[in-house]
């Protein structure tokens, strides 16, 4: 057997053994699948079961606490009846309290509590139990009970909580309490005591949530899981358990999952809670996956060995055809597989047949075709000899062409930079007729604010000449009253001149008199001074309504000859600057009308020389094309003579292969 054989022989055992592989892996997943659905639906109804067992365990240890704290509340009951602790007589009480004390050996300490919280202790000692939850409790329910958080004993060291019942009179009316600390050492070690599989525990938590009784010294008297940083869930279950409830459920504690069970104990304010790990809870379970692996192993092993013997038959028929293929592959194709089956392997050899039967006839058809093919290609071979030579004749021609279009094109794009040079400058233009216009209505706004001010300075000249005409005519009438009091002094003067007459008559008159004229000579004397100061006075005044007079003369000749030079000069110059601003208005909107003319026209101009330019650009991408368009030609032309070179080439290559296929199917056996 050949080489090639055998590596198809190894081939063919590598298939078998993928087989054995595929079922097994088939197998093991099924039995994998099957066995996590049947190990989840126990693993559920084990958890079920757990929390039931864990429930009942909660509630029967709570049971079995409540019979220890019975026993406190019937001691302290007993202690309540007796009838020196109901004689009211504090010494009396205290002493009784002592004597009984000394027969409980469970007895830490004994106290009476009046109905105010105050109590008396059977050491002699006293003090305030009014904010302590088990006084509170027994006001509010007058009955016995044992509640609030036991404590650790300072004497002794020991757990004790606190029982109290009331003490009744003869009318019933509570007349005060009793109370007492007991040592519970009995319920500790029967919490202790309770046990379940390898690591479940029972604990009792306070009615303030605090852990009391635990297997683990550092959580009794030290957590507290209603104020402690703990799991949700544990926080729910401790009040639930306080609130007088009962359940279960599963939690996180210190970073292992648990299953609990909690309950209320019955006559306290206390919760007893039951634990255990959810690994040893579900060792059941473990066990039950371990089998299961157990059994999904043998079950792949026999699988495995079967299906070895079943790929085995399989193969066989296979392995027959590879080696039939072997010897068809090096060139006899005579060779047929006779299997008889019906599957796929069946049809797979009539398949093989027919193809070795295809191959006879195509070897066959082949010898012919090759002897058809090299005589077709001699004459293929003088065909592509004769347009060779024909396509150089062509190429030569297309190149003068396009030579001739590429001078055409260097031609137009002179053009075209000329044009474009001229389209520059005509924009050029255009830009500064824009700027002119822009000047121009600059000026334009400028004569028009040069009119309004002329016009608005002219009428302040027309008003201003207006109010100094108005000013002078009245000053002139108001001067007419120098003139009166010209005239007013001059009668002054006269009488002054009658008043000195008058003095001087008096003075004649009372010289005649003698001695009796001579106080009345005073007086006229007196009096002619007075005239004489009143006619200088006057004569003072007369000049000064002179100088006045002549002054308001000049002046009134100033303010008309001003009026005059307002009105004949001032006034024509401004309509005359007026006109100027109107002429300057004109002159500007011309400007600006010849200036937006001439920049239309140059927009005409800028649009005209963009069409021209854009027809020159086309007729030079036109003969560019051509230019292009030719060597294109003038290329593929090359390149026909070179594919007819090649096709002579392949035409001679034709002839050698039709010869080397006659030999090739000479080495088959037909």
């Amino acid at each position: 057997m050949s080489k090639n054989a055998k590596t198809d022989k190894i081939g063919l055992s590598s298939m078998k053994t993928k087989l054995v592989i595929a079922v097994c892996l088939v197998v093991a997943l099924a039995i994998s699948v099957s066995a996590y659905l049947s190990i989840k639906e126990s693993e559920l109804a084990l958890s079920n079961q757990i929390e039931v067992e864990m429930r009942s365990n909660a509630e029967a240890t709570g049971e079995g606490i409540a019979k220890d704290v019975a026993r406190i509340k019937t001691t302290v009951e007993f202690i309540a009846m007796d009838a020196k602790i109901k004689s009211e007589d504090q010494t009396v009480i205290v002493t009784r309290l002592a004597e009984i004390k000394q027969t409980q050996s469970t007895i830490e300490t004994l106290f009476y509590v009046d109905l105010n919280g105050r109590y008396q202790a059977s050491d002699g000692t006293s003090g305030s139990v009014a904010e302590r939850e088990y006084f509170k409790d027994v006001i509010q329910k007058k009955a016995t009970i044992v509640s609030g958080d036991p404590v650790v004993s300072k004497s002794t060291g020991k757990l004790v909580a606190v029982g109290i019942s009331p003490v009744l009179g003869g009318n019933g009316q509570v007349k005060g309490f009793v109370a007492a600390a007991m040592n519970i050492d009995s319920i500790k070690n029967y919490v202790l005591g309770r046990k379940f599989g390898k690591d479940g525990y029972a604990y009792v938590v306070g009615r303030s949530g605090l852990v009391f009784i635990h297997p683990n010294d550092q959580v009794a008297l030290k957590l507290n899981p209603l104020t402690d940083a703990v799991a949700p869930e544990l926080k729910e279950m401790t009040r639930a358990a306080i609130d007088g409830k009962m359940g279960a459920m599963e939690y996180q504690f210190q970073g292992i999952s648990k299953y609990a069970g909690y309950a209320s104990i019955p006559g306290t304010s206390w919760g007893v809670s039951t634990t255990q790990s959810k690994a040893e809870a579900l060792r059941v379970i473990a066990s039950i996956r371990n089998q299961a692996i157990l059994i999904a192993g043998v079950a792949i092993l026999l699988a495995g060995i079967f299906m070895y013997f079943i790929a085995g038959r399989m193969t066989k028929p296979i392995t027959r055809l590879a080696e039939a293929a072997t010897k068809m592959a090096e060139g006899d194709l005579t060779q047929t597989v006779q299997i008889t089956s019906n599957d796929e392997v069946g049809q797979l050899s009539i398949a093989f047949n027919t193809m070795g039967t295809n191959l006879k006839n195509i070897i066959q058809q082949m010898k012919k075709n090759a002897e058809l093919l090299a005589a077709s290609s001699q004459q293929l071979t003088a065909s592509a000899g004769q347009s060779a030579n024909a396509a150089n004749s062509v190429a030569v021609s297309t190149q003068e062409v396009s030579a001739g279009l590429q001078t055409v094109s260097a031609s137009a794009e002179e053009i075209t930079a000329s044009a474009e040079n001229v389209g520059a400058n005509v924009m050029q233009i255009t830009q500064n007729a824009a700027q002119g216009s822009q000047v121009a209505k600059g000026v334009e706004q400028q004569a028009i604010n040069l009119q309004q001010n002329a016009q608005a300075s002219r009428q302040s000249a027309v008003d201003l000449y207006d109010d100094i005409s108005k000013r002078v005519i009245q000053a002139i009438a108001d001067a007419k009253i120098v003139e009166e009091i010209s005239t007013m002094a001059a009668s002054i003067a006269a009488i002054a001149g009658q008043t000195n007459l008058l003095a001087l008559n008096a003075a004649i008159e009372a010289a005649r008199a003698g001695e009796q004229g001579r106080g009345f000579a005073v007086v006229a004397e007196e009096v002619r001074k007075l005239a004489e100061e009143s006619a200088k006075v006057v004569g003072g005044i007369q000049n000064l309504t002179k100088q006045v007079q002549g002054a308001i003369g000049e002046l009134v000749g100033n303010s008309n000859e001003l009026l005059q030079f307002i009105d004949q000069t001032v006034r024509k110059d401004y309509d005359a600057f007026v006109s100027v601003g109107q002429q300057y208005k004109t002159d500007a909107d011309s400007f600006l009308n010849i200036t937006t003319d001439i920049g239309m026209k140059l927009q005409q101009v800028t649009g005209e020389m963009n069409e021209v330019n854009r027809a020159i650009e086309s007729v030079a991408a036109t003969i560019v094309q051509s230019a292009s368009g030719t060597q294109d030609v003038s290329q593929s032309i090359v390149s026909v003579s070179q594919e007819l070179d090649g096709i002579n080439r392949a035409a001679k290559a034709l002839a050698d292969t039709a010869a080397g296929l006659n030999q090739m199917a000479l080495q088959f056996k037909v």
